[in-house]
């Protein structure tokens, strides 16, 4: 028999672990000096960004990174916790509506505009990617796991090195350090491995209408590209990490523990895979939630999946978790 072990954020923030997305603002903040909250109003230009010939950027990182934070503030306020959702959000229309304003004082007629604002859109879909694989990744990767507040002794005795399976939605090393585990997909990536980290949405770019069309339209397929890049394609990775899965169809899976996930929307997807590969009527649920109503809200989502009902039950793991 075997255990599949789940592990999200929760699991690393109850180890006392610096890892939620107010964690990366907080970051943010103390890396570039930019202690106050900034909203796009307040900031200056879009930051300069270039590449030559080799294909080699030229940009000023502490600039993105003033303009990032902008850019999310205007959405999500001081409240990062959902960043993923606000990726899909961000206002770059706005932001190319207000650098335009410098071109009608110098007489541009609306072509002459509707081109700059191209070559805008153009840049800030190039530079778009900056915010995950520069910013987010380096914050990941600077991520101290050193000082856990406690390690949890009944993981220790649930795990069995040789037969349990482990899914891993954190970046960092936590499973590796404190329990000796390997077996794990690390399915959003590694840092530690400077895999590519995978942080998104789950949202399509709304175009807008005929009746709303005006000189920044064109600029709306670059905007839309933004978009797609920041989505998680959670039916891409998936197929990266197929062998994973496949695994768990030959397994002997009894018990599903589930500590620390959140249930997103965006992550369901993996869920509703493992459904396919095990056969579940048989497969206990265990799972944990700080709160009884976010238990009531996951085992929904579990049965939406095709879990059963009497199979989900309450798990907690007690010497790290100290929240009612």
């Amino acid at each position: 028999m075997s255990n599949l072990f789940v592990f999200g954020n929760g699991f690393d923030l109850a180890h006392d672990f610096k890892t939620c997305f107010n964690d990366f603002k907080v970051w943010l903040n103390n890396k570039y000096d930019d202690d106050d909250d900034e909203s796009l109003d307040e900031f200056g230009t879009i930051p300069q960004y270039s590449t030559n010939y080799k294909r080699l950027e030229s940009y000023n990182l502490e600039e993105m990174a003033r303009f990032f934070y902008a850019l999310i503030y205007d959405v999500v306020g001081s409240n990062w916790n959902q960043f993923e959702s606000a990726l899909s959000k961000l206002d770059w229309i706005s932001i190319i509506k207000k650098e335009c304003l410098y071109y009608n004082d110098f007489g541009f007629n609306d072509r002459e505009i509707m081109l700059c604002a191209e070559d805008i859109a153009v840049g800030m879909r190039d530079f778009a990617h900056v915010l995950i694989n520069k910013l987010f990744s380096s914050w990941a990767t600077e991520i101290d796991i050193s000082h856990p507040k406690t390690i949890s002794k009944e993981l220790m005795v649930l795990v069995d090195h040789d037969h349990d399976y482990f899914l891993n939605f954190n970046y960092t090393d936590t499973l590796e350090t404190y329990y000796n585990v390997n077996n794990i997909c690390h399915i959003h990536g590694q840092s530690s491995k400077n895999d590519t980290l995978i942080v998104g949405h789950a949202g399509k770019y709304k175009y807008p209408t005929e009746e709303e069309y005006d000189i920044f339209f064109p600029c709306h397929q670059y905007i839309a590209q933004i978009c797609d890049y920041y989505r998680k394609d959670t039916k891409n990775i998936y197929e990266e990490h197929i062998d994973f899965f496949n695994a768990l169809y030959n397994s002997n899976v009894t018990d599903i523990y589930v500590h620390g996930f959140s249930f997103a929307d965006v992550d369901m997807y993996y869920l509703n895979k493992i459904v396919e590969k095990l056969d579940v009527s048989n497969v206990r649920i265990h799972l944990h939630s700080y709160k009884k109503v976010d238990f009531k809200v996951f085992k929904r989502k579990l049965i939406n999946c095709g879990f059963c009902d009497d199979k989900i039950i309450p798990f907690r793991l007690s010497d790290i978790n100290d929240e009612d």
